[in-house]
Protein backbone atom coordinates (compact mmCIF):
# COMPACT_ATOMS: atom_id res chain seq x y z
CA UNK A 1 0.00 0.00 0.00
CA UNK A 2 1.09 3.44 -0.79
CA UNK A 3 0.99 7.30 0.12
CA UNK A 4 -1.43 7.26 -3.20
CA UNK A 5 -4.38 4.91 -1.53
CA UNK A 6 -3.88 2.25 -3.85
CA UNK A 7 -3.09 -1.42 -2.66
CA UNK A 8 -1.97 -4.03 -5.25
CA UNK A 9 -1.01 -7.71 -5.02
CA UNK A 10 1.42 -9.47 -7.06
CA UNK A 11 2.24 -13.15 -7.44
CA UNK A 12 5.69 -14.64 -7.08
CA UNK A 13 6.29 -13.90 -10.90
CA UNK A 14 5.83 -10.84 -10.63
CA UNK A 15 1.76 -10.79 -12.73
CA UNK A 16 -0.56 -8.11 -11.18
CA UNK A 17 -2.72 -9.98 -9.51
CA UNK A 18 -5.51 -7.09 -8.20
CA UNK A 19 -5.04 -3.73 -7.65
CA UNK A 20 -7.75 -1.64 -4.93
CA UNK A 21 -8.25 2.42 -4.08
CA UNK A 22 -8.33 1.93 -0.81
CA UNK A 23 -8.41 5.27 -0.44
CA UNK A 24 -11.49 6.10 -1.67
CA UNK A 25 -13.17 9.89 -1.88
CA UNK A 26 -15.84 8.47 0.79
CA UNK A 27 -13.14 7.43 3.37
CA UNK A 28 -11.20 11.09 2.84
CA UNK A 29 -14.18 12.74 3.50
CA UNK A 30 -14.59 10.91 6.52
CA UNK A 31 -11.29 11.52 7.98
CA UNK A 32 -10.34 14.39 10.12
CA UNK A 33 -8.93 17.54 7.91
CA UNK A 34 -6.20 17.58 7.08
CA UNK A 35 -5.28 13.92 7.32
CA UNK A 36 -2.66 12.36 5.12
CA UNK A 37 -3.32 8.73 3.70
CA UNK A 38 -0.17 7.19 4.91
CA UNK A 39 -0.81 3.68 5.58
CA UNK A 40 1.97 2.08 8.37
CA UNK A 41 1.05 -1.13 8.54
CA UNK A 42 -0.96 -4.24 6.56
CA UNK A 43 -2.61 -7.63 7.15
CA UNK A 44 -4.00 -9.90 4.94
CA UNK A 45 -6.22 -13.14 5.29
CA UNK A 46 -7.64 -14.50 2.63
CA UNK A 47 -9.94 -12.09 0.41
CA UNK A 48 -9.96 -9.70 3.75
CA UNK A 49 -7.10 -6.84 4.24
CA UNK A 50 -7.04 -4.36 6.88
CA UNK A 51 -4.47 -1.15 6.86
CA UNK A 52 -3.72 0.79 9.72
CA UNK A 53 -2.67 4.40 8.98
CA UNK A 54 -0.10 7.11 10.59
CA UNK A 55 -3.48 8.55 11.38
CA UNK A 56 -4.73 6.38 13.62
CA UNK A 57 -7.13 5.25 10.63
CA UNK A 58 -8.14 1.41 10.24
CA UNK A 59 -9.46 0.61 7.34
CA UNK A 60 -11.12 -2.58 5.91
CA UNK A 61 -11.25 -4.03 2.53
CA UNK A 62 -12.71 -7.38 0.86
CA UNK A 63 -10.31 -7.48 -2.20
CA UNK A 64 -13.60 -8.22 -4.65
CA UNK A 65 -15.19 -4.79 -3.08
CA UNK A 66 -14.60 -1.33 -1.95
CA UNK A 67 -13.12 -0.59 1.13
CA UNK A 68 -14.89 0.10 4.51
CA UNK A 69 -13.55 2.92 7.04
CA UNK A 70 -13.65 0.78 10.32
CA UNK A 71 -12.40 3.32 12.88
CA UNK A 72 -11.08 6.88 12.28
CA UNK A 73 -9.25 8.01 15.56
CA UNK A 74 -6.81 10.50 16.85
CA UNK A 75 -5.47 12.74 14.20
CA UNK A 76 -2.05 13.06 16.41
CA UNK A 77 -0.54 10.80 18.91
CA UNK A 78 -3.47 9.54 21.80
CA UNK A 79 -1.81 9.08 25.11
CA UNK A 80 -4.91 7.75 26.97
CA UNK A 81 -7.10 5.22 27.04
CA UNK A 82 -9.37 3.72 30.00
CA UNK A 83 -12.59 1.23 30.03
CA UNK A 84 -15.36 2.39 31.40
CA UNK A 85 -16.35 0.58 34.97
CA UNK A 86 -19.75 -0.36 34.11
CA UNK A 87 -20.07 -0.62 31.04
CA UNK A 88 -17.26 -3.21 29.13
CA UNK A 89 -17.78 -1.86 25.67
CA UNK A 90 -17.31 1.69 26.30
CA UNK A 91 -14.05 3.56 26.74
CA UNK A 92 -12.67 7.01 26.43
CA UNK A 93 -9.59 7.94 24.64
CA UNK A 94 -7.59 11.17 24.83
CA UNK A 95 -4.29 12.62 23.04
CA UNK A 96 -1.91 15.29 22.03
CA UNK A 97 -4.67 16.24 19.01
CA UNK A 98 -6.50 17.34 21.98
CA UNK A 99 -9.70 15.26 21.28
CA UNK A 100 -11.49 13.42 23.83
CA UNK A 101 -13.44 10.68 22.50
CA UNK A 102 -16.55 8.40 23.93
CA UNK A 103 -15.68 5.14 21.89
CA UNK A 104 -18.58 2.08 21.94
CA UNK A 105 -16.02 -1.49 21.10
CA UNK A 106 -19.13 -3.17 20.05
CA UNK A 107 -20.05 -1.43 17.28
CA UNK A 108 -17.31 -2.04 15.25
CA UNK A 109 -17.67 0.08 12.17
CA UNK A 110 -16.42 4.21 11.96
CA UNK A 111 -20.12 4.45 14.31
CA UNK A 112 -18.09 3.44 17.15
CA UNK A 113 -17.32 6.61 18.12
CA UNK A 114 -20.27 7.50 20.48
CA UNK A 115 -19.05 11.50 20.98
CA UNK A 116 -15.98 13.75 21.32
CA UNK A 117 -15.22 17.16 21.63
CA UNK A 118 -12.16 19.47 21.21
CA UNK A 119 -9.97 20.64 24.14
CA UNK A 120 -8.17 23.73 24.52
CA UNK A 121 -4.80 21.90 25.31
CA UNK A 122 -3.19 18.83 24.67
CA UNK A 123 -3.86 15.65 26.63
CA UNK A 124 -1.69 12.55 28.65
CA UNK A 125 -4.10 10.75 30.38
CA UNK A 126 -7.84 10.10 31.32
CA UNK A 127 -9.66 8.35 33.45
CA UNK A 128 -13.14 7.31 34.39
CA UNK A 129 -14.94 7.63 38.00
CA UNK A 130 -16.25 4.69 39.29
CA UNK A 131 -19.53 5.37 38.90
CA UNK A 132 -18.94 5.98 35.45
CA UNK A 133 -20.52 9.46 35.58
CA UNK A 134 -16.86 11.77 35.10
CA UNK A 135 -14.57 11.59 32.89
CA UNK A 136 -10.66 13.24 34.71
CA UNK A 137 -8.27 14.23 31.67
CA UNK A 138 -4.69 15.00 32.33
CA UNK A 139 -3.24 17.60 29.96
CA UNK A 140 0.36 18.29 28.92
CA UNK A 141 1.26 21.69 30.56
CA UNK A 142 0.22 19.69 33.95
CA UNK A 143 -3.40 20.57 34.53
CA UNK A 144 -6.45 18.46 34.80
CA UNK A 145 -9.97 18.58 33.69
CA UNK A 146 -13.04 17.18 34.54
CA UNK A 147 -15.98 16.30 32.25
CA UNK A 148 -19.74 15.13 32.62
CA UNK A 149 -19.67 11.71 30.80
CA UNK A 150 -22.71 11.84 29.31
CA UNK A 151 -22.27 15.63 27.62
CA UNK A 152 -18.67 15.86 27.69
CA UNK A 153 -19.33 18.98 29.15
CA UNK A 154 -16.50 20.98 31.56
CA UNK A 155 -16.82 20.52 35.27
CA UNK A 156 -13.98 21.59 36.57
CA UNK A 157 -10.20 22.79 35.85
CA UNK A 158 -7.46 22.55 38.40
CA UNK A 159 -3.98 24.05 37.17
Amino acid sequence: AGYDGKFVIWDLDGNQKAIQDIASAEIIESLPEGTLFKPKSVDVLGSQVVFGTLANVIIKSNLAAEATLILSGHSNEFWGLWPHPIHANIYVTCGTDKNLRVWDAKAKSSKSLLRGITMDQKARCCSISPDGKHIAVGLVEGAFKIYNFETLEPIKEEK
